[in-house]
C-alpha cells in the first residue's frame, strides 16, 4: 500500500461537494473582520508567491455552477458564519483577485526580462491581447488571451503590443494557471491592471 504522504492532497468544493486537488480550486478566506463581509480569494500555491494569510478557508471550483451552489448553501456552512452575496458578486471578487495575480505575474516577468516582443525563440507561453487581430498562422498553439494591446505594450515599453512571449517557464505556468481559473468561471479575458 502506498504511503499517504505520497498521495496528492485533496479538498472538498463548497459548491458541488466533489473532491479535487487544491490546484484546481481557489480558496476563499474570511478574515476575523472582513470588509463588507466579502471573502478574500487565495489562489492555488503555484500561482502566487508568499504564505497564505490566516483565516477560515473554503475551497471552491471556479465554475459558474459551483459559485451558484456555494452562495446558496455551502459558503455560509463552510465559513461557519452567514455570508450574504450573490454568485455575480462572488465571481466579481474572484475576477478581481485573478486580475491582480495576473498583473503581479506579468510584472515579475517584466522585471526578470522574461518577456519577448515579438515572441521569438524558445517561448514558454504566448500572450495575446483581447483586442488583437486574429492570430497569425506562425504563432504556435498554447496561447492565453489577457489584457488589451495598450496594456501589453506598457509591459514592454511600447505604445501597443498584440502578442508577447513569456520566456520563463515558471512564470508562464503561473500566467496560464491564472487564465485557466478565470476561464473556468466564465470570467476570462482578464485585464492587466
Amino acid at each position: 500500500m502506498p504511503s499517504t504522504s505520497l498521495l496528492p492532497s485533496t479538498r472538498t468544493c463548497a459548491g458541488c461537494g466533489q473532491r479535487s486537488t487544491p490546484m484546481a480550486m481557489v480558496c476563499l478566506l474570511l478574515e476575523a473582520s472582513p470588509p463588507e463581509g466579502l471573502p478574500m480569494v487565495w489562489l492555488p500555491g503555484k500561482l502566487v508567491s508568499g504564505r497564505r494569510p490566516a483565516g477560515r478557508g473554503v475551497h471552491l471550483h471556479v465554475r459558474q455552477e459551483c459559485l451558484q451552489q456555494a452562495v446558496k448553501k455551502g459558503l455560509s456552512r463552510s465559513m461557519r458564519r452567514q455570508v450574504r452575496m450573490s454568485s455575480d458578486e462572488l465571481a466579481t471578487t474572484i475576477r478581481a483577485h485573478l486580475a491582480q495575480a495576473l498583473t503581479r505575474a506579468l510584472g515579475a516577468a517584466r522585471r526578470q526580462k522574461a518577456l519577448s516582443f515579438p515572441p521569438i525563440g524558445e517561448t514558454a507561453l504566448i500572450l495575446r491581447a483581447l483586442d488583437a487581430s486574429p492570430a497569425p498562422s506562425y504563432l504556435p498553439a498554447g496561447q492565453v488571451i489577457a489584457g488589451t494591446k495598450e496594456q501589453l505594450g506598457h509591459l514592454v515599453a511600447q505604445p501597443e503590443a498584440e502578442v508577447l512571449g513569456i520566456l520563463h517557464r515558471g512564470l508562464a505556468t503561473r500566467v496560464r494557471g491564472i487564465c485557466e481559473l478565470a476561464n473556468g468561471a466564465g470570467i476570462g479575458g482578464l485585464e492587466v491592471g
